[in-house]
């Protein structure tokens, strides 16, 4: 296992910045997944510590030692590709020794690395047979399998499920948990479904930009974004935005209102009053009926009601025209044109400045 650390880390392209000073440090063993949408530097900065893009500035250090000019076998490091990546012509087992082929390793040795990896990933019955006979979940462990046999120190995925099914794609998530898990590998994932991120990572990394938006836990950075970009991004459906004014501030507090929301006092810092503001709201927070602590409401008129089972997502139109999604954990009955209020606690709710 072996950390990395990244250092005021930049990439350009001529004048185009697409990496904009990433610092990050990553312990060992410990599974980072960067997310966010497309064209925000994730894949570049992952290609960039795998050796396959230069670095224009900063540090990269893995396992203690500066890898800024190292060749990508040098690293210590195999990357898993979202095209799978292997050879047509070949077998299972001969996708998977390829590489420790070519490093000269001894043959029983090959075959004692490979046998392990295909019992770790459920690949025995497969191993003779040729990329072309396989499912693409089968195609992708075959592409996992490959780099345990190099015993990398770290372990990089490039959007690795995003050709696959639904079905699929929570089936290979429980399978690199598992790995994960078993190998005690320090791990680095790129994806922009925030489902994967949400469910595999120790730390998610939010870029946009080229820059890092916020580092946390899953859990805390769907809790408290640190900012509006990072609120809109993590979470399905998206939280909902809300423009307020600022009535009245504390060093600790500020009360807002808007023409479908009455006055509240929620826990916010660097207000002032008589300022424009964006009041997030989840929809998971809102509920048809209010409870202890939920002395907040936003009223508006049904537009459409979309029953899922579990759950139903109501889509209202405010009073000052903007929308509002609630969640509600069941199937509950509303009716198109009619009017609601849904209810919250002041201390779910997110303050932001207003955008210039």
């Amino acid at each position: 296992m072996t950390d990395l650390t990244l250092h005021n880390l930049t990439k350009n392209y001529g004048a185009v910045d697409v990496i904009r000073g990433v610092d990050l440090d990553i312990k060992s063993g410990e599974f980072v997944v960067f997310v966010g949408p497309s064209g925000c530097g994730k894949s570049t900065l992952l290609r960039m510590i795998a050796g396959l893009e230069d670095i224009s500035g900063g540090d990269l250090t893995i396992g203690g030692r500066r890898c800024n000019d190292l060749e990508p076998r040098d690293r210590g490091i195999a990357m898993v590709f979202q095209s799978y990546a292997l050879y047509p012509h070949m077998s299972v087992r001969q996708n998977m020794s390829f590489g420790l082929s070519l490093a000269g390793t001894p043959k029983a040795k090959i075959n004692e690395d490979v046998m392990a990896a295909a019992r770790i990933l459920k690949l025995e019955p497969l191993l003779d047979r040729k990329p072309s006979q396989l499912s693409g979940g089968q195609r992708q462990r075959v592409a996992i399998g490959r780099a345990i046999v190099r015993q990398p120190s770290v372990f990089l995925f490039d959007e690795p499920l995003s050709n696959l099914d639904a079905a699929l794609r929570m089936d290979m998530r429980m399978e690199i948990a598992r790995l994960h898990k078993e190998l005690g590998a320090t791990m680095i994932y790129v994806t922009h479904d925030q489902v994967e991120a949400m469910t595999l990572a120790d730390r998610i990394v939010v870029l946009e930009g080229g820059r890092v938006q916020q580092i946390g836990a899953p859990i805390d950075v769907y809790k408290s974004p640190a900012n509006r970009f990072v609120a809109g991004f993590i979470g399905s459906p998206r939280m909902n935005f809300l423009p307020v004014s600022v009535s009245a501030a504390t060093a600790e507090t500020a009360t807002v209102s808007a023409p479908s929301l009455a006055p509240i006092t929620l826990p916010a810092k660097g207000f002032a009053a008589g300022q424009s503001a964006v009041l997030g709201l989840r929809p998971q927070y809102l509920h048809r009926q209010p409870a202890p602590g939920m002395s907040a409401r936003v009223s508006g008129q049904v537009v459409l009601v979309e029953r899922l089972g579990a759950e139903t997502v109501v889509n209202l139109r405010t009073s000052d025209d903007q929308q509002v999604l609630a969640v509600l954990p069941q199937d509950a009955a509303f009716g198109a044109g009619e009017t609601v209020d849904f209810h919250f606690e002041p201390t779910a709710a997110h303050l932001f400045a207003a955008e210039a």
